[in-house]
């Protein structure tokens, strides 16, 4: 078979106008490229793409021969249907390939959203529409048809909260020809959404079996196989990876006309536990009579149809898929909380007891969602700070820095849904701190929907009041979301003693808190004491101009024992000495620190490495037993503390507080002044406060603290100058230190100047969790 007079129109719509996908274009230019494998001619492709960014696309586009075509408008992709197909007689294969936002409209028509929909002027194309206008006699050649549609399904009236109608635009009505054979390959059937996290699920298992089963020109695709791949592979992943947000069928229409659905999973069978059988019984109990059960048991055919449930059903049936899908509890409660059924109460409390899956019901779930997608762009900074302020408590997961900003939230969302604060979500409490930060039509959004979700869990007004008012004050008084930095790296020397150096190799770095590491006063070629050093700081911290910025000292992972705590220089005409971590807040970092990063960081829980834990073994088993923090506190003895702090910083324990002059164990209660109470960002000025506080009361504050703090947020230098060899063009560079006396004679030779270095940038922010 030739597939030199098959014709494609390939569409990838990531950016609207009001709101942006990520992946629908990565999915389109993997499907062109299978296109072209199979040799379809570059000039029988029709790309339309409207991505995120469009320079990788269009240069993709080009690499294949294929014409990038930017989408912007409803009318110019209803004109690539009108006017740019034109078959031979003979004609091959049509393919549609359609990745992007839509909804179910009424009578089940399918509407595909286009780039220029708008809040109030949503613009749409009816899929089934287009179907219809492709058999039209001018295409009598393309007599097999082929749809490939990534896109949610969800009904629109379930999303929309007295929003304008869907604006449809339709084709006109052909004079068909018959004979035409429509496949139809959606990702949902009716009412569901669409897996998306970057990349489309639904494309992305069609893409896997069409490259490796159909790619020979000579061969037709195999659609009985294609879906055989699918049923399987998706009956494979909701019994692997469990998830409320797979969607629970693939919907086809064949060649000949017949429809059916392929589900992914059968209905679980009940669990043989004790547990399960008295929260059956419970079931059975609340519902003596069958036909109180129908019109909940409707609800949850409706919201979670994977779950198997029947309108005409058993109180045990419905016990199996409560404890078991996720959101069917979620959507039985609210379907009760409606009804005004006493029992939801009793419901809620079976779940929070039992940790059930599912805090949200699939109409809550579905409804935040929306309102996320709609927020205005956050920095990965902006996300995190209402994140950690919000749920301190709660570990929290680190997805890659590429992600968009709706990516990271509705990750977050996801891990938040399996916390409870009492009987109420803590995932509400987040959306709250993230209503302060966002313009106030979505902020309203949000407290809508989180007002709703605590009522109907059976919590009180007052409750979200109170965290309201939490939200606006933290908003009011929360710091600068970048604050600025001194990055100081330091190297005593192959083999040195880092506690008793007495000279260090210097380099030095300005951040205003925008990301851009700009060089200081510095030098990789000459070695300076301590006092010189901590001249060189001051000088940075003068000409950078900023208030009170962090000094982040990038130490090996054996510099941790380096006393920069104790650090101190004099200077002509002040009476003040110049000590380094009590003026500034001083951190440490480890090059090689983190070697399992993304750790969780939860206060409550740090690890404690007492004095049983001085074995290395023991300490080891002691870090990796409890994944739930992020901080190690160590008050073994003294012979141990540096090795037990090294080990910890190297399992991607993001913080570490020791202490390095008590030569005993310490109180188990020793750090708990410097504990931070908040998010971890507070702990450098915590710690400087309470070396101040030591100064002037040693026997409340006893001890000389260190913090190990590692941020992956935060840039470091992308090239390590103390590792660069000195040049003679090195020693003649302007000195540093110029207005500062010296407290002993600089280096013959002075201090060489910063080499050239390329500007370093934070990870890119976020874009579209959650």
């Amino acid at each position: 078979m030739s597939t030199e007079n098959d014709y494609a129109v390939v569409v990838g719509l990531e950016q609207y106008g009001v709101w942006q996908l990520p992946g629908p274009a990565v999915d389109a230019l993997r499907f062109t490229r299978w296109l072209r494998r199979r040799r379809v001619p570059e000039g029988n492709i029709q790309l339309w793409l409207a991505p995120l960014d469009g320079n990788g696309p269009r240069a993709q586009a080009g690499a294949l021969g294929v014409r990038y075509n930017e989408a912007v408008s409803r009318d110019q992709l209803m004109d690539v249907f009108r006017d740019g197909l034109s078959p031979r007689r003979d004609g091959g294969t049509l393919y549609v390939f359609w990745g992007g936002h839509g909804v179910m409209g009424r009578k089940d028509q399918r509407l595909l959203y286009c780039p220029n929909s708008t809040w109030e002027d949503r613009r749409c194309l009816n899929l089934t529409n287009l179907r219809e206008y492709l058999t039209r006699y001018e295409l009598a050649g393309f007599r097999r048809q082929i749809f490939i549609i990534d896109s949610c399904a969800t009904y629109y009236e379930r999303l929309s909260n007295g929003d304008p109608d869907p604006a449809v635009a339709y084709f006109p009505e052909p004079q068909r020809t018959p004979g035409v054979e429509q496949f139809m390959l959606y990702a949902t059937r009716a009412g569901e959404a669409a897996d998306n996290q970057g990349k489309g699920l639904f494309s992305s298992a069609v893409l896997d079996h069409l490259e490796t089963s159909a790619a020979d020109p000579g061969q037709d695709v195999d659609v009985s196989a294609l879906t055989g791949h699918l049923t399987a592979h998706f009956r494979h992943l909701a019994i692997a990876r469990p998830s409320a947000a797979l969607p629970t069928s693939v919907h086809i229409r064949h060649f000949a006309g017949d429809e059916d659905q392929l589900f992914y999973a059968p209905p679980p069978a009940p669990p043989a536990t004790p547990d399960y059988r008295d929260f059956a019984l419970t079931v059975r109990a609340a519902f003596p009579v069958p036909d109180e059960l129908v019109q909940h048991a409707r609800h949850l055919s409706v919201e979670c149809p994977a779950a198997g449930i029947r309108e005409q059903t058993t109180a045990d049936e419905v016990a199996c898929a409560l404890y078991t899908h996720p959101r069917a509890l979620a959507a039985f409660i609210e379907s009760l909380h409606r009804a005004g059924s006493p029992t939801a109460s009793q419901f809620q409390e079976l779940g929070a007891t039992r940790e059930l899956p599912g805090l949200l019901s699939p109409l809550e779930y579905e409804r935040l969602l929306q309102i996320l997608r709609g927020l205005p762009e956050l920095s990965g900074a902006e996300a995190l700070a209402c994140l950690e302020a919000a749920v301190p408590w709660v570990m929290r997961s680190d997805p890659p820095a590429e992600q968009d900003s709706y990516q990271r939230l509705v990750a977050w969302v996801r891990q938040l849904e399996k916390h409870r604060l009492g009987y109420h979500p803590p995932l509400v409490h987040f959306t709250e701190f993230l209503a302060a930060i966002v313009p106030d039509p979505d902020a309203d959004a949000l407290r809508t929907w989180g007002l709703k979700t605590v009522l109907r869990i059976g919590g009180s007004d007052q409750v979200v009041g109170a965290w309201k008012d939490d939200a606006w004050r933290w908003a009011a008084i929360r710091p600068p979301l970048h604050r600025s930095r001194v990055i100081v790296e330091l190297d005593a020397g192959a083999g040195a003693k880092w506690d008793v150096a007495q000279s260090f190799k210097c380099a030095v770095w300005s951040d205003n808190g925008d990301g851009q590491l700009v060089p200081g006063p510095s030098s990789h070629g000459g070695r300076y004491s301590a006092a010189q050093v901590t001249r060189l700081i001051a000088e940075a911290v003068e000409k950078h101009g900023s208030r009170d910025p962090v000094i982040e000292i990038v130490v090996p992972l054996e510099g941790l024992s380096v006393p920069t705590d104790t650090w101190r220089c004099s200077i002509p005409g002040r009476r003040a000495p110049k000590l380094l971590a009590v003026e500034h807040p001083v951190v440490l970092r480890c090059t090689a620190a983190g070697s399992v990063h993304g750790r969780q960081w939860a206060p409550a829980r740090a690890v404690l490495l007492t004095d049983r834990y001085r074995d290395t073994m023991a300490a080891y088993g002691r870090l990796q037993a409890d994944r739930s923090s992020g901080i190690a506190l160590v008050t073994a003895d003294q012979a141990h503390r540096s090795d037990l702090a090294q080990l910890a910083v190297e399992l991607g324990y993001r913080v570490v507080l020791w202490e390095r002059e008590l030569p005993g164990p310490l109180a188990e209660d020793f750090y708990e002044p410097v504990l931070p109470l908040n998010a971890l960002g507070t702990l450098p000025d915590r710690v400087r406060a309470y070396r101040a506080n030591a100064l002037a009361d040693p026997a409340t504050y006893q001890g000389s603290l260190s913090v190990v703090y590692d941020n992956p947020l935060l840039p470091l230098p992308d090239v390590l100058i103390l590792t660069q060899e000195t040049t003679a063009d090195d020693e003649q560079r302007e000195p540093g230190l110029a207005h500062l006396p010296w407290q002993q004679p600089p280096p013959t030779g002075g201090l060489p100047g910063p080499p050239a270095v390329a500007q370093v940038r934070l990870p890119p922010p976020l874009t579209g969790s959650a």
